[in-house]
This record gives C-alpha cells, sequence and structure tokens, in this order.
C-alpha cells in the first residue's frame, strides 16, 4: 500500500513538475533520501514548504525565479518523494542538503512549517537572508476553529473532498484559484502525498514557538492579509519585536505563493534586494515605510504606482550598487529625478525605484563659470545657487523640474536661443551603467555614450552628476507675460510669429493660449531678454507695443522670478495628458487651429504653447548629439490638466484631436520630454530613424538587456 501511494504521488507530482523549467535530483541528507527540484543560475534560493505539501507547491513562482536565480525546492523529510522514518532531525538535514547542493550561503524561504525549520536553522547555521512565509513557530499555533477543524479532517482523512474543504479556508477565493491551475493534479499531489506522510509529528515539533531575538540573519515577513491559520497580527507582532520588514499581500489567505505569486514574487525580489543592499549608504524605503506613500508620488496625479521598493541615493556608488542588485534579483528599474514628466517614469509598478533627490549638491566655479550639479537637484534648486554668482545655465520653464530629466531629454528653457539648449552647454556627466560601472562620459572619455546622454532620454544609464558651462545672466533680467482678450489671440500668434523671425538671440519666451482665473480665454505671450535690461526695453517693444496688451506684467525682475513665473499654472497632483510636435512654419490656417481649440477646450486649466526655435540652438549642427531638429521655427506643446478623473476622456480626446489637425503644420519629429505614452512610434520621431538607429548601436553596448526601459525606451537592436 505504501508503495502504491508513493508512486500516485510521484505521478501527480510529475505532472505539476513537466512544464517546470527544473530538473528532479536525489540527494542524500541526514539519512533522508531528499527529492529536490533545481532550475536556473545566480544567488541560490532554497524554498521549503509546509507540511502535508511538496516541492510543487512553490509551481506558480519557480518559473519566474529561475531566471535569476539558482532555484532549490526539495520534498521535505517523509513528505513527498523524500521518503523518512520519524524523528528526522530537520535542522540537521537542511544543513546537509545545503552542504551538498550549495557553494555558499544561500537564502532560505520558508512557507509554514517550513518557515519554522529555516527559522531554527538560521539560528545556528549562516544563511545569507531568511524568508518567512505565513510561518509557523512564531508563536504557538492557534488557527481559526473552522481552519483547525478541516485541517484535522484533511489530515486524518485525506480525499478530494476534504482537501477542498480545507482549501475554503486556505485561499481567498478558492474558485478563482481553482481556475487558474492544474487544479485536478495539485489536488491529487496533496490527497496522495497526505496519505503517504511520515514523520510530520516530529517535524511538527518545530513549530513550536522560539524566541529568535538572537538571529543574526537578515529576515523578512511575507504575510497574507486575511491568513486563518497565523493571522496577520502575529506577524505584526514579530515585526515590531525583531524590527524584520514586513510586506502584506493583499487578496490572500495564508498562501500567498499560491493565490497571488505575482506579487509574492514582487515582495521576495524586494526582500532579496534590501538583503543585498546591506552596505548601500542611503536609504531603502519599502511598502512598509511611513514615507513610502509620499516618496513614490510624481507630478502627474494620473499616476499611481507602487514601486518594490525606493533607493534613496546619495552618491554615484549607492546608484552603482542598487543597479547590480536589481539586475541580480530580477527587479525592473525606475529613476527618479524631478519626477515631473508627464508619463511618471519615475516610479514604476514592483520595480526598484533610483531616488537621485538626495544627490542635489551644487559646486560652482565662478571664475571658470562652471558647475557640478547632482542628478537629484531641481531647477529652481540649481537656479538659486548659480544666480548668486550672476549666472545660469539654460533650464526648465517650471522650477520644479527635475536637472536631470529635463538634461537627459535635450533642454528646452526659456533661454535656449541665447544660451543653446541645456546639454549644449553640458562638458562631461558621471554616470551610472547597466552593469553598474561608474563612468566619466566627454567628448574625450567614452564620446559615444556621451553623445547618447545629451538627449537620448536617460535610455543609456543613470546620471549623478552634470557638468555645466555657465553664462553671466542675471541676477536681473527685462521679463515677463503680456495677456490680450481671446477675441484678437490670432493676431496676437501671428505677430508673435513675425517678430520672432528676425529676433535677437537674446529675445526669447513663447506665446501661450490660456485661461484666467475667472474663467476668461486669453492669449499671453511671454517674454525674456538674456542681456542687459536697458537693451531689452527697445528689443522688446515690437511684442509689447502691439494690440497693445490688456495687462503689461514685463519689468526687471530676478532671474528666479522668471524660471517660477508658471510654476502656479502646473500644481502637482492635478491629472495631466501632454504632446507635441515641431512645426515646419506657422501659417494663419494652422493659427486659426489653435486658436478654435483654445476656445472649446473642456479644460481651464489646459494651455497651448508655442515655443520659437532659432538663436544658439539651432546653429548646433543636427547629428552634433542625440537630441535634433534644431530648425524647426517653433516648437507645439499642449499641455492638458484638470482635476477629475471623471473628466479623463474629454480631456485626452481634446488633446488628441487638437495634435491631430495639427500634422499637417508639423516636421515628423517631436522633442521627447514633451510627449506621454505615445509608442513606440513616437519614441523613433523624437531621435529620428537615424539618430534611433544610433542609439540602439549605443544601447546594444551598454544596455543590452534593456534594464533601463523606463523611459521613452530606445530598444537594443536585438
Amino acid at each position: 500500500m505504501r508503495a502504491s501511494a508513493v508512486a500516485r504521488s510521484v505521478a501527480a507530482m510529475s505532472t505539476l513538475v513537466q512544464d517546470l523549467p527544473v530538473t528532479e535530483r536525489r540527494v542524500e541528507a541526514a539519512g533522508v533520501f531528499t527529492a529536490v527540484l533545481e532550475g536556473g543560475d545566480g544567488p541560490t534560493v532554497v524554498l521549503l514548504h509546509g507540511p502535508a505539501g511538496n516541492a510543487t507547491h512553490w509551481q506558480r513562482v519557480i518559473p519566474d525565479l529561475v531566471r535569476t536565480h539558482h532555484v532549490l525546492v526539495p520534498d521535505l523529510p517523509g513528505h513527498g518523494s523524500s521518503v523518512s522514518d520519524d524523528g528526522v532531525d530537520a535542522v540537521e538535514w537542511l544543513r546537509e542538503l545545503i552542504a551538498h547542493t550549495c557553494t555558499e550561503p544561500p537564502v532560505v524561504v520558508g512557507y509554514a512549517l517550513g518557515g519554522a525549520i529555516a527559522a531554527r536553522f538560521a539560528l545556528a547555521h549562516p544563511a545569507s537572508a531568511l524568508i518567512l512565509v505565513d510561518a509557523l513557530g512564531l508563536t504557538e499555533f492557534d488557527p481559526a476553529p473552522d481552519f483547525g477543524l478541516a485541517l484535522n479532517a484533511f489530515l486524518a482523512g485525506p480525499t478530494g473532498d476534504t482537501h477542498d474543504a480545507l482549501w475554503r479556508h486556505c485561499a481567498f477565493d478558492l474558485d478563482a484559484l481553482r481556475a487558474q491551475m492544474q487544479w485536478e493534479s495539485f489536488r491529487a499531489a496533496n490527497v496522495d502525498g497526505a496519505r503517504n506522510l511520515s514523520g510530520l509529528g516530529s517535524l511538527m515539533a518545530y513549530a513550536a514557538p522560539v524566541d529568535l531575538g538572537g538571529l543574526a540573519t537578515p529576515t523578512t515577513l511575507i504575510w497574507g492579509r486575511h491568513d486563518r491559520a497565523t493571522s496577520l497580527d502575529v506577524a505584526e507582532a514579530a515585526s515590531l519585536r525583531y524590527g524584520w520588514p514586513l510586506h502584506v499581500i493583499e487578496d490572500c489567505a495564508d498562501d500567498p505563493p499560491i493565490e497571488q505569486p505575482a506579487a509574492f514574487l514582487c515582495a521576495l525580489r524586494a526582500a532579496l534586494a534590501t538583503h543585498d543592499l546591506a552596505g548601500f549608504a542611503g536609504e531603502i524605503v519599502g511598502r512598509d515605510h511611513p514615507r513610502y506613500d509620499e516618496l513614490r508620488k510624481v507630478y502627474n496625479g494620473m499616476i499611481d504606482r507602487h514601486p518594490a521598493l525606493i533607493a534613496r541615493c546619495t552618491a554615484a556608488r549607492d546608484v552603482a550598487a542598487a543597479v547590480r542588485v536589481a539586475r541580480r534579483h530580477g527587479l525592473p528599474v525606475s529613476v527618479y529625478g524631478g519626477g515631473h514628466n508627464v508619463t511618471g517614469n519615475a516610479v514604476r509598478d514592483d520595480a526598484l525605484t533610483i531616488d537621485l533627490r538626495p544627490l542635489n549638491g551644487i559646486e560652482i566655479d565662478p571664475e571658470a563659470r562652471t558647475c557640478h550639479a547632482g542628478g537629484g537637484l531641481t531647477w529652481g534648486e540649481l537656479d538659486a545657487a548659480t544666480q548668486e554668482h550672476g549666472l545660469a545655465v539654460t533650464g526648465g520653464r517650471a522650477s520644479t523640474t527635475g536637472v536631470g530629466g529635463l538634461a537627459v531629454g535635450g533642454g528646452s528653457g526659456w533661454i535656449e536661443r541665447k544660451c543653446g539648449y541645456t546639454v549644449d552647454n553640458l562638458n562631461s556627466v558621471e554616470i551610472v551603467t547597466a552593469d553598474g560601472r561608474i563612468l566619466t562620459a566627454s567628448e574625450d572619455e567614452h564620446p559615444d555614450l556621451f553623445w547618447a546622454t545629451r538627449g537620448g532620454g536617460g535610455n543609456v544609464g543613470v546620471v549623478t552628476r552634470f557638468d555645466f558651462t555657465l553664462h553671466p545672466i542675471g541676477p536681473t533680467v527685462l521679463a515677463g507675460m503680456l495677456l490680450y482678450p481671446a477675441s484678437i489671440a490670432a493676431d496676437v500668434l501671428r505677430n508673435f510669429r513675425d517678430v520672432m523671425a528676425d529676433a535677437a538671440d537674446e529675445i526669447g519666451g513663447g506665446a501661450a493660449l490660456v485661461t484666467s482665473p475667472e474663467a476668461e480665454p486669453l492669449a499671453g505671450v511671454i517674454v525674456c531678454y538674456a542681456g542687459p535690461v536697458e537693451d531689452g526695453e527697445k528689443a522688446l517693444r515690437p511684442l509689447r507695443e502691439f494690440g497693445p496688451p490688456a495687462l503689461d506684467m514685463v519689468q526687471p525682475m530676478p532671474y528666479v522670478a522668471l524660471q517660477q513665473m508658471v510654476d502656479s499654472d502646473f500644481p502637482a497632483g492635478m491629472r495631466n495628458y501632454w504632446t507635441g510636435d515641431f512645426l515646419t512654419a506657422l501659417p494663419d490656417e494652422a493659427i486659426d487651429i489653435l486658436c478654435r481649440f483654445h476656445l472649446s477646450k473642456p479644460s481651464s486649466a489646459s494651455e497651448i504653447f508655442l515655443l520659437p526655435g532659432g538663436g544658439a540652438a539651432a546653429r548646433v549642427p543636427d547629428g552634433t548629439m542625440a537630441v535634433s531638429e534644431r530648425h524647426a521655427p517653433f516648437n507645439l506643446h499642449i499641455l492638458s490638466l484638470w482635476p477629475d478623473s471623471a473628466n479623463d476622456d474629454a480631456n485626452i480626446a481634446w488633446t488628441r484631436e487638437l495634435s491631430a489637425a495639427m500634422k499637417p503644420f508639423t516636421t515628423g519629429r517631436v522633442y521627447v520630454n514633451f510627449i506621454g505614452d505615445e509608442g513606440e512610434e513616437r519614441v523613433v520621431a523624437s531621435f529620428g530613424r537615424e539618430g534611433y538607429r544610433r542609439l540602439q548601436t549605443i544601447k546594444d553596448r551598454y544596455d543590452p538587456d534593456n534594464l533601463f526601459r523606463s523611459a521613452q525606451n530606445v530598444k537594443p537592436s536585438v
């Protein structure tokens, strides 16, 4: 009978194992001829199942985990195909198993009874980390009464009916779970395995509570929120007592690897990465951290993403450590600079977010007119520091914009006609590549990487320091806004077009179709003069005298006030949908379209910007760096903002319809920082086909696995 039961159990398990990317082997440990599933390459992870189970308990997480790790999944003694007598020393069994299969201390992941054994093992033997999943042994086993009755009924008489009756208590939604799994084979393996159990009584002795205060191994708890065997408050108490991080799996009872494999894997990879970042000098923020929700927020209120970890980096070596750990443990990566980009690419669900905001130092050499700027600065911070010396470099039109995000996209700003794009003033960068190297890139060192960094949109690495040339601008400039009624908006835009066609480099700004706080449609012209104020009075006359404006707010002002002028128009937390295009020209027909759409926009907060080209930015030959399309006379930026999700469809439709109506006047190219999630063709349009192919070649060299894909992604060629 026993041999027959073993054979049935093995047959049922074989059905579950046959499609898994593992091999089966036997290892003798503590006198137990142990069945082990093994697969993958990388850091070793040992997975221990619970009572009356077997290695196939981990079937739903093995395929993903073996992509990045060497995975060992044994049947516990007396379980599955690991036949043993009663009285096995489970800690010694695990020690010998690890000694025979691992070249260095592994991560040990234990579920339920497997967690109790793993914890006892870690008290006496080295492990690189310990992950306890709804584990026994933290307190006396005291399940919910109906769970306990169902468990006893199954162990006393393992049948399909008692199995499923137990799982009604084990699973948060059994019907959904059955539809997702090979349930018949899973049930058969569990039933036959329970009939074949030996030595469970002695193993359950390890479930008795033990003081784990002396545990030196880094430990993490992963728990189902609705566990009825060992309730969540047990895990919360252990987390508080021992200082262990706790990951709670939603819509889950007592078996996260079976019920919610994706969420479990995210928590597991986050735990593995956290333990591997032991030497990280910054701060690791997990989902249980009190500042997690604050730190994951981005500018666009439409984005609500939950990274697995936020690594707040204080130096390039922290970034390098985070990159290496993300690769090692299979975590996607995103990079948070200012968090201002409309796509919300600074955060990504279940990813490791490399947070550069603590990297906000700046060093200025006023005599050389250069600065070293940390990758986490905002333009408001950089401008404040450089203006102490009367110096500036082209920066974002909103002071809350991140230096890094703007710069790696090229860097358009109010003074670009005088000073060029941000990247035209970039001398070198410190950059962390996908393999964790810290490099300096410039025209002389890694020039291909430097080319891609200047406008390539963050596709080839994480820039931790920018070295800029500065210009003598400020601390006072002539700047401000001219406002006109919407009834003459077309005339205002035509005048702006005609004046800017022959304007001096010092004249910068943009035309904007906006709405007043009183809901009155207006046309606006923002002007600035990047030179002496007295010269600007004459140079700006053709713009200021036209109309005349209903309100002329142009005056000498601090340069930092110019840089903050539109901040209040773009508050954080509003719902945002943007797009843009470079224009071949601005004919009257195009102006009429813009003015018509201005009057039909569903949100008064939405704005249409026309930003003039020309000047210093246009004199840099296309192809010099990744940012290009420098000869376009205008850059159109459509920014839709609204507060209520109920109005998403109307605002997105308006934006798309305006964009489509303007397509006959576009060059087919777009500034990468102005687009949302618009598909690969629009990413290609950001760089042009030749530029995109060149970026792919550089991507192939520095990031062939596309680690840095949480951007306007240039995909490797293979």
